[in-house]
This record gives structure tokens, sequence and C-alpha cells, in this order.
């Protein structure tokens, strides 16, 4: 180009500009070709650190082998800490305690039963089953996301690769931040709307205890009874979010066995709901502590009556502000025996568990929206919840569930919204969808 403009009214080629802009394009294609070489074999060392192993069933032993080779059909072994490395049907045995947060965004695990799925990427959290594989690789569930994400149609190729956007992909990757595809940068300049997960974006994914609205049913009991007692009945070691968010409420964490000695622990199981602890005290009398669902622990308690519709009150209200509710109680056991029934149990009150926002999220959202981009919110959670995250990030309520995109008319055929809208012009009025998976 800078040959064509500068030779005519027969001047002589301009051959400085020419050798100067051949240059900065090699340089710039260079740089581009490193950092995107980088970034490339990052990932790749990345996702084989990751590469998960199996167990799995063949010619009647069992063997760890790498995930990538299981088929349809096998039979695999799943135990306390494996990620499920195909979707999978359980087989007989206990039920298993999932963390699906990969897929739902939902922080607290959920039980799974003998017949029921379990998910490509999810991560067992509690027990031990033998299950059949249904589904692997791109036919997960997981796969067919990403199949999804993989196929899309760029609506625009981006023309250049500039200097600037190559130094900025070096920056970001001192600071942790891999970009694959430098155009990513350039296009997010021209970014309007943003939809972002909840779980570990705009919250910490770390359940917490708000002390503030703690709500006492027993007389004698005070906030720091109640969580002291709390944490007697939660694990110190290898802990869930529930009895992490718990303990992180104390001085530290050994103070949750401070002056007592353990005699026996009761883990979580989905038929009582509730985890339990016996122990003795400094001075040789024999307790029990135990935490779990408020009705499973209301249940138990011998002045159920007087405090039924209290307890049920406060539930409702925790729920209205997307809080999830933990029921504490405790009792006596003046037989001294660790199986013994003990005396009347007597419910403490309950605590409520939030997803608490990360720090600088409620700065970055404001700043969004200075700028002009829209911040929506997509989570697996509950409606309510995702409703009172907003609400304290200030991004707005007006929330829907995800199947309110999918609504069919009177005929009972075609795709739309809650009350005829339009799910185009839901998604462009709606402040997020809650219940995604």
């Amino acid at each position: 180009m800078a040959l064509v403009l500068d030779n005519g009214d027969n001047r002589p080629p301009d051959w400085q500009d020419f050798i100067g802009i051949v240059c900065l394009l090699f340089i710039n294609a260079t740089v581009s070709y490193i950092e995107e070489t980088n970034a490339g074999e990052a990932a790749d060392a990345l996702m084989q650190a990751l590469a998960p192993k199996s167990k799995v069933l063949r010619d009647g032993i069992y063997a760890e082998t790498d995930a990538s080779i299981l088929v349809p059909g096998d039979i695999i072994t799943i135990r306390l800490g494996d990620i499920i490395p195909a979707d999978a049907r359980l087989l007989e045995g206990d039920p298993l305690l999932v963390d699906q947060s990969s897929l739902t965004g939902e922080s607290v695990a959920v039980t799974k039963r003998p017949g029921e799925a379990v998910y490509s990427g999810s991560i067992c959290k509690q027990g031990e089953i033998e299950a059949l594989v249904i589904a692997t690789g791109i036919h997960t569930f997981f796969g067919k996301a990403a199949h999804l994400v993989d196929t899309t149609h760029h609506t625009a190729m981006p023309t250049v690769l500039s200097v600037t956007m190559a130094v900025g992909a070096h920056s970001l990757a001192k600071q942790g931040a891999i970009v694959k595809r430098m155009t990513a940068i350039e296009e997010m300049a021209g970014m309007d709307i943003l939809c972002s997960d909840k779980t570990g974006t705009l919250t910490l994914n770390r359940l917490t205890v708000d002390r503030a609205i703690i709500e006492l049913t027993s007389a004698t009991a005070d906030k720091d009874m109640l969580i002291l007692t709390a944490s007697h009945a939660s694990r110190i070691e290898n802990q869930d979010p529930i009895d992490l968010a718990i303990c992180s409420m104390l001085p530290s964490i050994q103070d949750a066995r401070k002056g007592i000695k353990e005699v026996h622990f009761l883990p979580f199981n989905p038929t009582d709901k509730r985890t339990a602890m016996t122990y003795i005290t400094s001075d040789g009398n024999m307790h029990r502590a135990t935490k779990g669902a408020p009705e499973q622990i209301l249940a138990l308690a011998a002045n159920r009556q007087a405090i039924e519709t209290k307890v049920h009150e406060i539930i409702n209200k925790y729920a209205e502000h997307g809080l999830r509710s933990l029921g504490v109680a405790y009792q006596e056991v003046p037989e001294q025996k660790k199986d013994s029934p003990g005396g009347p149990w007597e419910m403490l009150g309950l605590l409520p568990l939030f997803d608490p926002p990360r720090h600088d999220t409620c700065d970055t959202v404001h700043r969004a929206l200075e700028l002009g981009v829209s911040v929506k919110m997509i989570t697996g959670d509950q409606l309510a919840i995702a409703k009172e995250t907003g609400r304290r990030l200030g991004m707005g309520t007006n929330m829907y569930p995800s199947t309110a995109l999918f609504s069919k008319d009177k005929d009972g055929h075609g795709d739309l919204g809650i009350a005829g809208m339009d799910p185009h012009d839901l998604i462009e009025q709606a402040d997020g969808f809650a219940g995604e998976i």
C-alpha cells in the first residue's frame, strides 16, 4: 500500500515506510504466535494434569485406568473424592452425596440413590457405590453443553491482530489468566451484555452463617452457645461446606473440640438428614449435639408443640430471602453410654446459611453498568437465592426460572416466555435466570 500511494507523480517508492510496515506486521504476527502457542501449551499441560482416572471392572477384575477409554456398559466404582468420569447410573448400594457445582453452580452436595443418574465432572463427597456407564465424551451431559458452545456461529471475524492485544494477553498471563484466543480481548470491547455465573464468580462459593439474623428457640441459649453447639456436631477434618461455614464462626477451628472429648460422631445420611456427636465435657458429664434439616431437628425436640409455629415462621422468612435453614439441638446423656437414647432434646435455634458475594463484585458490577454493559446472572441455584444475591449486588431482582424461556402457547406449541412474551424480549428485560443446568 505504501509503494502504491507514494509512487504517484513520478516519485520513487518510499522504501523506508514499506520496510517499516512489513517489520511491524512481522513482529505482530511473531508475538501473537508465541503468546498463543504458550497459552495453548499451558492449557494442554493443565488438562493433562487434571485428566481423571477411574476404577473399572474388566475381565472380572477392577483396575485403575484413564477415564478417556471408558465405554458405555462399563461398570465403575465411585468413592469419596472421585471425579465422576462419565455419565452413569448408580447400581445397588448406599446413597452418594455428589457435588454438582460444575454443572449447576449449587455449592451444597445433593443425594443420589441407586437407580439415579450421576453426571461427568461431578465430585463424590460421601459414600461408595458401583455404577453403570451410560454415556462418555461428547455424549455426556457436560460434553453436549461444551459442544453447543464450540459449535456457535460467530457473527463477525476480526480483521487485525494488534501488538496491543498481544501485550495485553501477556499481562493477563502474568496474573494467572490464560488467553487462548487473543481476539477475545477485542470482542470484549464490543460487549453490551455480560452473562455471569453466580457461584464462585459473583459469590465466594463458600457458605457463610449470617450471624445478624440468627434466631433462637430456647430461652436458655444465646447466639454463641448456638454456634458452639453446632460446631460440636460438625467435623473438623474433611469438612463439607456447612461444617466449614459453622466452624469459621469460631476464633479457631480447634475451639469446636476445646474442653470436650469426642465419643461418637454420627455422619450425615439421607434418612436422618442430620449429623450428631456424643461427647464428654471436662466435668465428666456426657452430652449430645446435633444439627441438620430444621424439620428433622424439630421432630426430636421435647418442646415441639410450643415452638413449632415459630420455627416454621423463621424457615419461611429465611426462604423468602434465599437463605438456607439449619436447626441445632442439644441433649444430656445421663446414662453415660454412647448408644443410650439420652434425655429430652432441646432445640436451641436456627442458623441462616448464605453464599456471600465476593468483596469486589458489587464495585465491578456497578463499573460495568456505568460503561453501558448490562450484567445478567445465570445460576443453578433456587430463584429466591438468585434474587437475594441480585439485591445485595445491586443487579436487580427481576429474575425468572429458566423454564420461563420455554413455555408453550395456548395451542401447546411454539416457544413463548412468561405472559406470552417473546423469549428474546424476556432475556433483554430480565436481570437473570435461576435453575439452570
